[in-house]
């Protein structure tokens, strides 16, 4: 919320005595606990002030000659602010020194207001009075909204130049040589109070200006940093700041949660970002660009989610405007808006964040069954696991198995019991089921494996608010199996009508599982007879076929067409033999 400076005003009809004012101050020394004063900034740290414009607030003579005069020192500003976590500063540029004596200053008032919600009015009094010597901060609590502080100080301090409150530093320049810097600290627990909204501290956004006054009466005030005469006046007429960005002036916040510099505010994938902001130049200044503001939203390890540029109305402001839309690959994470500075090209710096709620979704299969032999069943396990934080909508789940492997109807179960839509060897379950931020969904399936060799397999899922999530090649089976090679010779190469012809075929297991069937088929070639009794092999049973193959018997007597032989017992790896079988040529 905006800091602005005002000048002290006192509500007509109050009085506030010396007399009760350092009981008051006494009273808090007793029970308020005051925050130690702080080293002064750096001459390079303090941040000028800004008008509405987004130029240097500066000022002329215009109260007549005095040390309540606001001037501009040598880079043309007439006021300066800072701020550490945990005290705030403000820096006048007089036309003369404050003081009457080192220790003490002439009979004047110099203030600074503050404005929480940019409304225009005075939420915070800050009153330094020569003639009492106190600093003190005043809320305007009774009668809001008005610009009037209530007198009933927060915080006040005696002596300020002497407990470092307080202080002055030459400002000589060549247009006002006696020129000098008053610098006023307040811890922010003296600009907070129980019960009272508008707090400020560190982190809020605020608006503030400058007043002086020639006694400790605010209603007669006499200068105010720029053309304003009141406090309502000034108040509208500079920028925001917020003391925790230092260079960041304006305020641009995300619409869920309207204090800038939070992260309270939930998005998630799929919605349209708005955002909101006031304080940006106007279209009278020569940095407003047509309205035009170059934004940039990052993660919290800076990596780029979104770059592109927002317009802000004649007045600089900006509502419910519609920024991007957050896409599915956005991850959970805090995210902050970064602006580039309209003075400054190239340099951005950071408004407010927010968070961005999604699932984070990952999938693994594994299996049970890592080696197996021919023929039997692997059992596949697909765990999907939600690291993120919001429930992820999941709608799909595709199954790729590996060639020669086919689904085991009826084997689904864990996350579903129903059978996947099957094409090929892809296994679809399409459902809408939820996987728990932080928890685990598993869908349990059997298959039967028939290829020799190493299989790997793919998963892919996706759903309504993530991506398409894949396994990559995972759940490895490795199928053993035996393998039957055949080589067949014959005995001549050329024949005659009446000669007969005598095939070997030699016969191998080069896989690496025993061979428990072998059933090897062999075709008598045309023109040639069968030698009945001619076939043979070890641990073989031999049949015959007399109509081409379509049945087998034991009798070996004319015509045979076809040959079976059938191995009694198991081929095992390496292991390799022979069957024969003669024909004559007709």
């Amino acid at each position: 919320m905006p800091l602005k400076t005002t000048v002290y005003v006192r509500r007509k009809g109050t009085s506030c005595t010396p007399g009760f004012l350092h009981k008051l101050f006494f009273l808090l020394l007793a029970f308020g606990g005051l925050a130690a004063q702080e080293s002064w900034p750096l001459n390079g740290d303090w941040i000028p002030m800004l008008t509405s414009d987004w130029t240097n607030a500066a000022d002329a003579i215009d109260g007549g000659p005095s040390p309540t005069d606001f001037v501009t020192d040598n880079d043309g500003i007439a006021a300066y602010y800072y701020a550490t976590s945990s005290s705030l500063f403000f820096r006048m540029v007089l036309y003369g020194t404050p003081l009457q004596n080192p220790g003490n200053l002439r009979p004047y008032a110099w203030s600074v207001a503050l404005d929480m919600n940019m409304d225009g009015y005075l939420d915070w009094l800050v009153l330094l009075g020569g003639k009492q010597e106190i600093l003190w901060t005043y809320p305007n609590v009774n009668g809001y909204p008005d610009n009037i502080a209530d007198l009933n100080a927060n915080f006040s301090i005696s002596n300020p130049i002497t407990n470092s409150y307080v202080r002055t530093v030459s400002a000589a320049s060549a247009n006002f040589p006696n020129a000098t810097y008053l610098d006023i600290q307040v811890p922010f627990t003296a600009l907070q109070m129980a019960a009272y909204p508008r707090n400020i501290y560190y982190e809020s956004t605020i608006a503030l200006v400058y007043g002086s006054n020639t006694n400790e009466d605010a209603n007669t005030i006499t200068d105010l940093v720029g053309t304003a005469t009141t406090f309502d006046e000034a108040l509208a007429s500079v920028v925001n700041y917020t003391p925790s960005m230092p260079d960041s002036y304006g305020n641009i916040y995300d619409t869920r949660d309207p204090a800038p510099n939070s992260n309270a505010g939930i998005w998630y994938r799929n919605e349209t970002l708005t955002v909101s902001g006031s304080g940006w130049p106007a279209s009278t200044s020569i940095y407003y660009n047509s309205g035009q503001r170059n934004v940039t939203i990052i993660n919290s390890e800076s990596s780029l989610l979104w770059s592109g540029v927002l317009t802000t109305d004649a007045f600089g402001t900006f509502s419910n405007y519609s920024l991007t839309t957050i896409p599915l690959s956005a991850m959970p994470d805090i995210y902050t808006f970064l602006v580039e500075d309209p003075r400054h090209p190239g340099i951005y710096n950071a408004y407010d964040s927010f968070e961005i709620k999604a699932p984070l979704i990952s999938v693994q299969k594994s299996t049970s069954d890592s080696l197996v032999n021919a023929g039997s069943t692997v059992h596949y396990s697909i765990v999907i696991q939600n690291g993120g934080n919001v429930d992820a909508a999941l709608s799909t789940i595709t199954d790729l198995l590996p060639e020669f492997f086919t689904y085991v109807p009826g084997s689904s179960s864990g996350l579903t019991t129903a059978d996947p839509q099957i094409s090929g060897q892809q296994l679809n379950w399409i459902g809408t089921w939820s996987v728990p931020a932080g928890g685990t969904l598993t869908l349990n399936f059997k298959a039967k494996a028939y290829q020799r060799g190493t299989h790997y397999n793919n998963v892919t899922i996706s759903g309504g608010n993530f991506g398409v999530t894949l396994s990559g090649p995972s759940a490895p089976v490795t199928v053993s199996g035996p393998s039957l090679s055949l080589a067949k010779i014959v005995d001549r190469m050329s024949a005659q009508p009446g000669d007969t012809l005598s095939y070997t075929v030699h016969y191998s297991n080069t896989g690496d599982g025993d061979a428990t069937s072998v059933i090897i088929l062999e075709n008598i070639p045309v023109n040639t007879t069968y030698v009945p009794s001619s076939a043979s092999g070890a641990d073989m049973t031999i049949l015959y076929s007399h109509n081409g193959g379509i049945s087998f018997d034991a009798d070996p007597s004319a015509p045979v067409t076809n040959l079976s032989f059938q191995r009694s017992l198991s081929l095992a790896p390496g292991e390799n033999a022979t069957l024969t079988f003669k024909v004559i040529v007709k």
